[in-house]
């Protein structure tokens, strides 16, 4: 089977994009390149489960029985969130950010937390928040430091329990091990409600609201100094996923053709070859950076290059 020709979206984004469509287009064509690849590469296995592939991916239905919006994935379904965010720029979708959607789609559904491990730079809490927008719900990213205590991070979970929204614990393995130690029962008290349907529970002292559409989410770099071991009881609250060497050349790829060029496979080829050398050959400092977000910043700087001077070839743009 031939690949699937996306070459006539070209002329459409070409002459389309500007400063106030950039952001609705650069969100169609990420979900059509990703699902264009994931077809290719299924031509390419020799194997295609029509049903398989859509059960895989976020679905939206109205559910007339209860008159309200239902998001399924796999064997999972949540209701919709109805947070508006407002258009702001989307995560690329890769095949490891759609395992991760899985993942964390799949612990809210067994009432657990959902913990995405890696190196900086890997997309983790990028992929919770993208994940928590395309659900309708609002998330909120708490930078974790050796500062924090069992007081404050409780009042973050009660809040979290009364409003419904997501927390996106960043670093959640800097904290002490004596406050995680707390912080474990804390987790385990409102995972537990959440299990038993209850509409109030006792929270550190006092009976609050619980709203069931409320998650919580940790990032992790293990292996750094500084970091902690998690207990095994909290290990055991949250669904891991190893997110650790992120699709750059994909993920350049999309961005580029969001923003306008054509031929973005071989541009994107050229840029993740660049930053790969720079990234072996050059000294380590800290200021250098030449991995994913590195390549996002470059992508996003040559879309506005680009608007400014259309009349030049994408290669004298880019390169």
């Amino acid at each position: 089977m031939p690949h699937i020709e996306i070459a006539r979206y070209d002329e459409v984004v070409f002459g389309m994009v500007q400063p106030e469509l950039g952001g609705y287009l650069a969100e169609l064509v990420h979900e059509v390149l990703f699902d264009t690849g994931r077809l290719n590469l299924e031509f390419d296995d020799g194997v295609l489960d029509d049903r398989a592939a859509g059960r895989s991916r976020l679905r939206f239905y109205w559910d007339k029985d209860i008159d309200d919006c239902v998001v399924r994935q796999t064997n999972t379904h949540s209701r919709y969130g109805y947070e508006y965010l407002g258009n702001t720029e989307r995560l690329a979708i890769t095949p490891l950010t759609d395992r991760c959607y899985i993942t964390l789609t799949t612990a809210l559904h067994l009432y657990r937390g959902g913990s995405p491990k890696g190196p900086a730079g890997t997309g983790k809490t990028e992929t919770v928040k993208d994940l928590g927008k395309a659900l309708g719900f609002n998330v909120i990213v708490q930078n974790c430091s050796e500062s924090l205590d069992y007081k404050s991070i409780g009042k973050l979970f009660s809040g979290l329990a009364q409003t419904g929204a997501w927390g996106c614990f960043d670093e959640f393995n800097r904290i002490d091990v004596e406050v995680l130690s707390v912080v474990a029962q804390q987790i385990l008290s409102i995972l537990s409600s959440l299990s038993q349907n209850l509409s109030q529970f006792i929270f550190e002292g006092s009976t609050i609201v619980l709203k069931p559409t409320c998650g919580i989410f940790i990032t992790m770099n293990p292996g750094y100094a500084g970091r902690t071991e998690l207990p095994d009881n909290l290990k055991s609250m949250f669904r891991p996923i190893c997110m650790m060497k992120p699709d750059s050349a994909m993920i350049a790829e999309i961005n580029l053709f969001g923003e306008g060029f054509r031929n973005t496979r071989i541009l994107a080829k050229k840029i993740f070859a660049l930053y790969s050398l720079a990234q072996q050959q050059l000294s380590q400092q800290y200021h250098y950076d030449f991995g994913l977000r590195g390549i996002v910043t470059l992508t996003r700087y040559a879309g506005q290059k680009r608007r400014l001077h259309s009349h030049l070839l994408d290669e004298e743009v880019l390169l």
